[in-house]
């Protein structure tokens, strides 16, 4: 596998790949991290709001860490596509915690809402987001390489 890519790639473009996989093997790992410390983290407030979780809440917090731990995992084949909607699932999460917030005060649950624990939610968007522009040229190399490999065995 290795005599493939080499033929089709330079010593500048392997480097190029390789730092590009880095910074999604990164990004990856902020996914699996990021699935584990929501469900913890829901489960112990649940627990302490409500002495026991909720059936519907319990629902929602496990399929937010399975879409998660899924995103985590689909980055190998297309990196930029599951750090991308990756993002775009946590803010949702984060738009959706806010409800109760916003039922209870109104525009000020709101803004209560997004507060609680932004430094936590800032940290988690930046790493997410970060490698988004080298998952992008990285899914375009392995797509052209893809391309090249099946012209070549035609």
């Amino acid at each position: 596998m290795k005599n493939i890519i080499e033929k089709f790639y330079t010593e500048e473009q392997l480097a190029k790949l390789q730092g590009y996989q880095n910074a999604v093997y990164q990004s990856r790992n902020a996914l699996f991290i990021t699935a584990g410390v929501l469900m913890i983290t829901q489960l112990i407030t649940s627990a302490r709001t409500y002495n026991s979780p909720r059936l519907t809440e319990m629902g929602l917090f496990a399929s937010m860490f399975c879409t998660f731990i899924g995103l985590a995992l689909y980055t190998n084949k297309k990196p930029f596509t599951s750090l991308a909607i990756g993002v775009l699932v946590y803010i949702g999460y984060v738009l959706i915690h806010t409800i109760p917030y916003i039922l209870q005060e109104g525009y000020g649950g709101f803004l209560h809402g997004l507060y609680i624990g932004c430094i936590f939610k800032i940290i988690i968007i930046t790493v997410i987001s970060k490698p988004v522009p080298q998952a992008k040229m990285m899914q375009k190399l392995k797509d052209n390489f893809d391309d090249e490999k099946s012209t070549s065995k035609e």
